[in-house]
């Protein structure tokens, strides 16, 4: 017998320091954290109609950009010419390796890459400044398709906050002055898909969920300096998603995490108020999460040995 469990959730507006001026888009899922903001933007837009400007940009990014007054900015990954013709192994290169495979197309073998953030002038699209926030050779690669620059920046509208995940948090002003760096650690992404969750703000913090198939952890810094206010470890596998702060049942700001269980923090202390497991999650409810004997399966929503198909969204060689 299968239950439903309505949860009384409603996504809150971060609060910050500075005010977000109107028209800002300042995250990955708008102002409000719910992917809608109130405007009249054209239906209709392409290269002929309603283009007001577009600018190229260097490497390969798949983070949003956002909008903070009058600028835009947004993070991109430039990899340098490879000397090494050698062929990646299948999990580096993200191709089939095994049974239930690694998943994926091949990516190109891992080379020094320039880690940067871009500002736009919102106007007419010219750069007003970047920054190579590191330069590197990654330590794991990506799928085909993604991208070593796939979080989103965000903004509390005085300083904005690159994530390129194992590659560093950089908080710069808006004039593209680096304020601080926090470096936490190298993640161990299951079949080498790329990395992906944004950050989000809450009060003075700044929120990372650091989900992979090493040890997870979510992670509340101070947005000022970088300090560290507080860290909750997770019995979680590798997760794409990013964290939604919401008001729980008493109106207290919750951060919410979704994988195959849904677990929800206290936004100030960390503390882990609740837990909801998929359908066939099983003692997961009860467990927070914990993966048991089980690894990682439960958060990777495959079934068994049949590896991460569902994920994957392709088969291999056979398209």
């Amino acid at each position: 017998m299968h239950f439903h469990y309505l949860l009384p959730l409603f996504l809150l507006a971060a609060p910050t320091t500075a005010d977000v001026e109107d028209g800002d888009w300042p995250a990955w899922r708008g102002p409000h954290g719910n992917s809608v903001s109130a405007g009249n933007p054209p239906i209709e837009f392409g290269e002929e109609d309603n283009l007001k400007w577009k600018a190229a940009l260097p490497g390969k990014g798949l983070s949003s950009p956002i909008i903070v007054g009058d600028r835009v900015f947004v993070t991109t990954a430039v990899s340098k010419e490879s000397e090494d013709e050698t062929e990646p192994s299948p999990r580096d290169r993200g191709g089939r390796g095994g049974r239930g495979g690694f998943g994926g197309r091949r990516s190109a073998p891992l080379t020094e890459t320039d880690f940067l953030v871009l500002a736009f002038d919102r106007k007419d699209g010219s750069v007003l400044w970047e920054q190579i926030s590191r330069t590197q050779t990654p330590h794991q690669g990506t799928h085909s398709s993604g991208s070593f620059a796939s979080p989103s920046i965000v903004s509390d509208g005085e300083m904005i906050y690159a994530c390129f995940g194992s590659y560093g948090l950089y908080a710069y002003d808006l004039e593209g002055e680096l304020q601080w760096e926090v470096d936490l650690g190298d993640m161990d992404i299951q079949n080498s898909f790329g990395e992906g969750s944004s950050p989000v703000i809450w009060g003075n913090a700044l929120i990372v969920l650091w989900d992979h198939s090493g040890d997870s952890f979510l992670v509340s810094l101070d947005r000022k300096t970088g300090k560290e206010l507080w860290r909750t470890g997770r019995e979680q596998g590798t997760n794409w998603g990013s964290p939604l702060i919401v008001a729980g049942v008493e109106g207290k700001a919750q951060i919410v995490v979704a994988s195959s269980t849904t677990i929800a923090y206290d936004a100030d202390t960390g503390e882990k108020l609740w837990a909801c497991g998929a359908a066939g999650a099983g003692e997961e409810n009860d467990r927070g999460g914990d993966r048991g004997d089980r690894g990682d399966r439960g958060d990777r929503g495959d079934r068994g040995d049949r590896g991460d198909r569902g994920d994957r969204g392709d088969r291999g060689d056979r398209g």
